[in-house]
């Protein structure tokens, strides 16, 4: 008869655990959002020329808005992101209050508000720090967005 490997408290002997692979997977991918957020951030700069077109008499000059500042670009960066990074989430009541902060985080710097975008900073961080591990793994993208959001708000604040 063919008898199995006995089993231990660490699995089966010969066996390798898959962990260390996904943890680096996922630090693979947390480093690539990482750096198409701040390339994102850092492209700010326009590389066509710009036309000046004077108003005729006839048609009114619309009013021009105001420039982007870099808490709105990092704003509408969030935004955009949003539904991308929640993916992973399985419970859609977590999922539906993260979405809920992260959409009030990106208001919130798109009207360069800092000390409202620190408190959507705080509980984004505790609605992913409520999940299980898994999900946190799978949630890294938002943490590293978190952290770029939280250096800008800190330097903004100064």
């Amino acid at each position: 008869m063919h008898q199995l490997p006995k089993q231990t408290e660490r699995g089966i002997p010969g066996m390798k655990s898959i962990w260390p692979n996904v943890l680096f997977g996922a630090r693979i991918t947390q480093l690539i959002v990482l750096s198409s957020v701040i390339a994102f951030v850092a492209c700010t700069d326009t590389t066509a020329p710009n036309k000046v077109q004077t108003p005729t008499p006839e048609t009114p000059a619309a009013p021009t808005p105001a420039p982007m500042t870099p808490l709105g670009l990092l704003g509408a960066a969030v935004e955009d992101e949003t539904t991308l990074f929640l993916t992973g989430m399985h419970d859609e009541t977590n999922r539906a209050n993260l979405q809920a902060s992260l959409k009030s985080l990106s208001v919130n710097l798109i009207a360069n508000r800092v000390e409202p975008s620190t408190k959507d900073v705080a509980t984004a961080r505790g609605l992913i720090a409520a999940v299980d591990v898994v999900q946190q793994v799978e949630l890294g993208q938002v943490s590293l967005v978190l952290d770029v959001v939280e250096l800008a708000l800190n330097a903004a604040a100064k």
